[in-house]
């Protein structure tokens, strides 16, 4: 378990992002009682520093997390990475909070015009400042991370994690802050206000929910803190009776057979990071990555001149999950030698191909494509015109890409090429 709590704490805090300021003292002071000590909030939550303020000041060992680094240029909130602005919101934190001090500052997601590496500095440089306890990352892939272990103590890591949300385990954070002993704090451990609701819909969540005689949200929590010992869940509450129910999962205890139940439906077997093709069979999954354009389509085809069937999304439509599962037919039947030729641009996005091959004793190998931008852009327009005879108009390419397959939005190699 990571050091940042001692065994004896709850590993369920307060989410405090929208809290209702007439109901915000009754519903952090049931959070106390119930044993709750991680208290999150952010600087663009407004107005919530203030409020966690005033009903914690008083209250003995309680550690507040907040968040800095955004900015509100147009009116809305977007990523500001820059040093000066992290010290700046640090110290308005600092002023909202009203002499309570920050037991952990997170920069609350990675600025794509900044350096990644600056911002990170900043955050160590508030730790030697004596302005904050501990600094943390949120949002961020598993790259990003262990760029941000290079720079700066980091001794959390916010990402979201949830029965909807299962990118932070298949991208490998998780096992990365296992294998550091840093806290993971799962945000939305619920899914978000807008997909709450929908945990008590999910059968398997439902099934151990009554035969424990407790809520799904409560048994979803509770298999959040079995994924490893460093998960601590944050989930967000407006009233007394869903912090006290939030705090109650912590006393859930979920036995191996329903927890193995929950990894398979929800996802929680990706924390192991360890994944090898049991079954010592002949044949090959060839993955080829690369950003849109790179010429992934040219090389499967190689492969299919040798025998391999091909898999690709744009053909059979479809998400990458359902490729996966098509892949999984395949092996299933005759087909060991397969080539996939879609977008993997993430760890996550590939793990379910590494899954399933491994689950048919059959080896997977990633081949990346490094192709400058500039010759993707090139093969892309050779592919417009090869297919329309012609380059259509950025509206018009726009709305093609809605409904033809393999046909690309502008900005889409670009965005590609940043992730």
């Amino acid at each position: 378990m990571s050091d940042w709590l001692t065994p004896s704490e709850l590993r369920v805090g307060l989410g405090c992002m929208r809290l209702e300021p007439d109901l915000a003292a009754e519903t952090i002071a049931a959070a106390v009682a119930a044993g709750v000590t991680v208290f999150d909030t952010a600087r663009a939550y407004e107005g919530n520093e203030a409020l966690l303020a005033r009903a914690l000041h008083e209250v003995e060992g309680a550690r507040i997390v907040t968040k800095g680094g955004m900015s509100r240029p147009g009116g809305a909130w977007v990523p500001d990475g820059r040093a000066r602005s992290l010290h700046t919101d640090c110290e308005a934190s600092l002023d909202a909070l009203d002499g309570l001090p920050i037991d952990l500052y997170l920069i609350h997601t990675p600025d794509p015009r900044r350096a990644w590496r600056t911002s990170v500095r900043a955050l160590a440089k508030l730790v030697d400042e004596g302005l904050v306890t501990r600094v943390g990352v949120a949002n961020v892939n598993r790259e990003q991370l262990d760029e941000a272990l290079e720079h700066a103590p980091v001794a959390a890591v916010q990402v979201a994690i949830s029965p909807f949300d299962d990118g932070a385990l298949r991208g490998g954070i998780v096992d990365r802050c296992v294998e550091r002993g840093i806290a993971v704090i799962a945000h939305s451990p619920l899914g978000g206000p807008r997909r709450a609701a929908r945990v008590a819909r999910i059968p398997e969540l439902a099934d151990i929910a009554r035969a424990h005689g407790v809520t799904a949200a409560e048994v979803a929590l509770a298999w959040l803190l079995a994924l490893a010992p460093n998960v601590v869940t944050i989930p967000g509450a407006r009233r007394p009776q869903t912090a006290r129910s939030g705090a109650g999962a912590t006393s859930l205890r979920l036995d191996e057979e329903e927890v193995a139940r929950l990894n398979a439906s929800l996802g929680g077997h990706r924390t192991r990071p360890q994944i090898r093709p049991s079954g010592g069979k002949s044949g090959e999954v060839v993955l080829v990555m690369g950003i849109p354009g790179a010429g992934k389509s040219r090389l499967a085809e190689d492969y299919v001149e040798r025998g391999y069937l091909r898999l690709n999304r744009d053909e059979r439509g479809g998400s990458l999950r359902d490729v996966a599962d098509e892949l999984g037919n395949a092996l299933a039947t005759d087909s060991k030698r397969v080539v996939l030729d879609n977008t993997y641009l993430t760890r996550a996005s590939r793990s379910h191909v590494v899954e399933v091959a491994a689950r048919h004793g059959v080896a997977a190998r990633c081949i990346w494509l490094e192709t400058p931008l500039a010759q993707a852009q090139v093969n892309l327009v050779e592919r417009l015109l090869d297919r329309f005879g012609e380059l259509p108009a950025p509206e018009r390419l726009a709305e093609l890409a809605r409904t033809e397959p393999g046909v690309l939005a502008p900005t889409r190699q670009m965005r590609a090429f940043r992730e």
